[in-house]
């Protein structure tokens, strides 16, 4: 289901963090440029939803890595192993389902994962491209 779900996801999530990565900059730039003026609002208010636009894949990617890789310690702490002593299949799925679990899922983007580093790393480059274009200016 991982995979599957990578499968669908990693063109959407590379296209939104590359574009949303972009405009972070550009608007970035122009908020601190006319910060003073009216239309500074509405720059800030754009970039404000950008960012949550990030947010949402970043926190949902963390989330499904911190719990699919919670799992497996679910099953290791349930009493699984009294319950099913007649029972070699279950025991087994469940031995399997603990070993699986130990490389959690994950959302790619291609070449990164959607995480809160990603998350952070993004604002950091986008904080030093705006930096860098008001030393330009």
């Amino acid at each position: 289901m991982c995979v599957r779900l990578n499968e669908c996801f990693a063109p959407l999530i590379f296209v939104q963090f590359f574009v949303s990565s972009l405009q972070l900059c550009v608007v970035g730039y122009l908020f601190s440029t006319h910060f003073n003026e009216p239309q500074g609002m509405y720059y800030g208010a754009y970039m404000v939803s950008a960012l949550i636009q990030i947010f949402c894949y970043c926190y949902c990617g963390e989330y499904l890595k911190t719990e699919s890789f919670n799992f497996g310690w679910a099953i290791y702490d349930s009493p699984w192993y009294e319950e099913t002593r007649s029972s070699v299949g279950i025991t087994r799925s469940m031995l399997i389902s603990m070993m699986r679990a130990q490389d959690a899922c994950r959302i790619t983007g291609y070449f990164f994962e959607a995480n809160m580093q990603a998350f952070s790393a993004i604002i950091r480059t986008a904080m030093s491209y705006i930096t860098m274009l008001r030393s330009l200016s």
